[in-house]
């Protein structure tokens, strides 16, 4: 994801509670977010779930829904 230099530090916040809602699901295995060491403002999720079910499950979840509703703000 590139993020929008002003609004770094929104997104980071915003990232905070959807990462955690995330590492909390059943059949989550590993939820990271990365930031790119050679581009600025450059994010990369890195996401490991049980199975298909359960990143299915994930896509549907609300907190899944909050962040894509606020991602064009960043």
């Amino acid at each position: 994801m590139q993020v929008k230099p002003d609004k770094e530090q929104a997104f980071l916040e915003a990232s905070k509670p959807f990462n955690q809602a995330s590492r909390a699901e059943e059949g989550n295995e590993s939820y990271d977010l990365m930031k790119s060491t050679e581009q600025d403002h450059q994010y990369t999720v890195v996401e490991i779930w049980k199975d298909g079910q359960a990143l299915q499950t994930h896509n549907g979840t609300e907190h899944m829904a909050a962040i894509a509703q606020q991602a064009p703000n960043f």
